[in-house]
């Protein structure tokens, strides 16, 4: 429910379309007026910026749809802000003391209300033009103090619907009463928990277990029976996996807080230093993860599996395989962010996006039929689940990491944040440091050569 008190018109707002218009890669009158708009003071860009006529076509691009969606909602919502009303601020002293950044969902309601009586009350002496307006603005104010009432009211619907999903979720059933792990799955048919278990600290089951305890589904001890086996990177000590995804290490994280100085705080920055290694020297973009690769079936879909680093792995990958994911090193942002973004903007030199975004992959493995002229083969396809986890992890990093924000927000969460204040581990068995040995990636016998 933080969006009913967050600005309508903060900073983020202005700030991201600073930076959707900035340097496109074919610049117009419309983004160049644009850009002119969003350059001026943040007191008066919107103003400007409601002014642009937004070109017509039959397929808008981008920019267009964007400012033409802001002018919308300003016209439906917020029709005081146009510029034909502009001459009633000067006659209405609520207009002149309200600063744009005070606009929320919760409030402006009110102020709709107060300045329908200011509109009301202006005296009939007023020229016929100002009376005209007034009257226009009058009937508009209708429909907008509809339009936020019926936000408010979705919101809380959403809300709601959410809050009553997540406690009618029961993950006793998943519990494996023997063990104290949760199970993989529940086999309704027969009635029956599936006999197999998560149980790493360093997969996507941690946030299960986090979730089930806080909900108080499943004892405490269960967060301390996932496995906390570790190796060394550098001499660094870091969890260890199942298949040393950057998935199974980072995807909790979007919306799980991640304290320093903690076992988790030591293992995922070095996670992410290990994935660096592992492809060092051989000029290609890092990040390795769970995804869609060349191989394709009869039907044509490309096939999925888990790709994962040898040093952070209990079970490594198929020998000489390699699939590079971009949404891997999005989800890398928090923790490593200047080398998270210099491999982003690698990957788009190389060509790595489509018209959705970062492809799902691109396969270095040996027995990959690799593009011509290239030493990988590109998987041009988009996965949603990894779309959407990008887009969180973009979220989180622009706005202040707002899903972590609202997941702790819940009174349970907080409770059980303690769990996460683990100490972190000073010394690694001798057999499982071993797997600090397995750094580098050799499928080919030919000499490394430069990415083309």
């Amino acid at each position: 429910m933080e969006q009913l008190h967050t600005p309508i018109f903060s900073s983020t707002l202005w700030l991201g379309l600073q930076d959707v218009f900035h340097d496109p890669e074919k610049p117009s009158d419309f983004t160049t007026s644009v850009m002119s708009a969003l350059e001026g003071s943040r007191q008066e860009w919107l103003s400007t910026l409601l002014a642009v006529p937004v070109p017509h076509t039959e397929a808008p691009d981008e920019f267009s749809e964007r400012i033409l969606a802001l002018q919308n909602f300003i016209s439906d919502c917020m029709p005081w802000l146009l510029p034909k009303y502009a001459a009633l601020a000067q006659q209405i002293e609520i207009l002149l003391q309200r600063p744009m950044e005070s606009f929320t969902l919760e409030s402006t309601p009110t102020f709709i209300q107060d300045l329908d009586r200011g509109l009301w009350t202006l005296p009939q002496t007023s020229d016929e033009h100002t009376l005209r307006l007034c009257s226009e603005l009058r009937s508009a104010l209708v429909t907008a103090q509809q339009k936020f009432e019926q936000l408010s009211r979705q919101l809380h619907e959403i809300a709601t619907r959410v809050d009553a999903l997540a406690r009618a979720t029961d993950f006793l059933p998943l519990l494996d009463p023997g063990r104290h792990l949760l199970t993989i799955g529940y086999e309704a048919a027969r009635d029956r928990r599936l006999g197999s278990c998560y149980d790493l600290l360093a997969s996507e089951s941690r946030m299960a277990a986090y979730v089930a305890v806080a909900k108080g589904d499943i004892p405490q001890e269960c967060w301390f029976r996932l496995g906390r086996e570790h190796t060394l990177v550098e001499g660094r000590p870091v969890l260890l996996s199942w298949t040393g995804t950057m998935f199974e290490f980072l995807m909790p994280t979007l919306w799980m807080r991640t304290l320093p100085e903690t076992l988790l705080g030591q293992s995922l920055p070095t996670c992410i230093r290990a994935q660096r290694m592992y492809v060092a020297g051989r000029q290609m973009p890092w990040g390795i993860s769970e995804a869609g690769y060349s191989h394709v079936d009869g039907e044509g879909n490309y096939q999925y599996h888990a790709f994962g680093v040898p040093t952070l792995a209990l079970q490594p990958p198929p020998a000489g395989s390699l699939v590079i994911a971009p949404y891997a090193s999005v989800l890398a942002l928090e923790f490593d962010t200047e080398n998270a973004l210099s491999n982003l903007r690698r990957m788009k030199q190389l060509g790595w996006m489509g018209e959705f975004g970062f492809y799902e992959s691109a396969d270095y493995s040996a027995t990959a039929e690799h593009d011509p002229g290239l030493r990988y083969a590109m998987v041009r396809s988009w996965m949603a689940h990894h779309q959407g986890m990008s887009l969180l992890s973009l979220t989180n990093l622009l706005a202040g990491r707002p899903f972590q924000r609202w997941f702790h927000a819940d009174p349970r969460v907080r409770a059980t944040e303690l769990l996460l204040d683990e100490k972190p581990v000073q010394m690694v068995r001798n057999e499982l440091a071993a797997h600090s040995h397995t750094t580098v990636f050799r499928p080919h016998a030919e000499p490394i050569v430069a990415e083309k």
